[in-house]
């Protein structure tokens, strides 16, 4: 009669060798990723804060020295004006230099018709990312 299953130590050596095979793969370091993937990353995050009023998490993304000039309150206050949008989406990021350490991601808002109106008014965004210590930052204009 001929065995349809491994013997218990065939089967522990299988077992092994799937261990080390998968943790070979999940050991792999992905390649990094682009300035334009990482600005991209972030400007998402800082728009997912906003819609979600996460005020504290939208100013984080704030290049430092902006920080300085201007705190959390008056920044929300800025802020708070600006969120009548209905719907934000990234529309591309552009990045110059090599390596790059200044991009602009352009966002596509889309705002509701207002009283006198009947449509819908698309617009873009422009804003300035900058790369500081490793790190992209948003440098709002005002």
């Amino acid at each position: 009669m001929s065995r349809l299953y491994p013997s218990n130590v065939s089967r522990s050596v299988l077992l092994l060798l799937a261990g080390v095979l998968l943790s070979a793969c999940a050991s792999t370091p992905s390649p990094p990723l682009s300035p334009e993937q990482q600005v991209t990353q972030r400007a998402e995050a800082y728009w997912s804060a906003l819609r979600a009023s996460q005020r504290d998490q939208a100013y984080a993304y704030l290049a430092p020295a902006y920080r300085k000039l201007v705190d959390l309150d008056a920044f929300w206050r800025h802020a708070k004006g600006h969120l009548v949008w209905d719907s934000v989406a990234l529309a591309k990021v552009e990045c110059e230099g090599e390596p790059a350490d200044a991009c602009v991601a352009v966002m596509r808002v889309s705002y509701p018709p207002a009283l006198t109106r009947r449509i819908e008014v698309d617009t873009h965004l422009r804003e300035n990312w900058v790369r500081l210590n490793g790190e992209w930052w948003l440098l709002p204009e005002k």
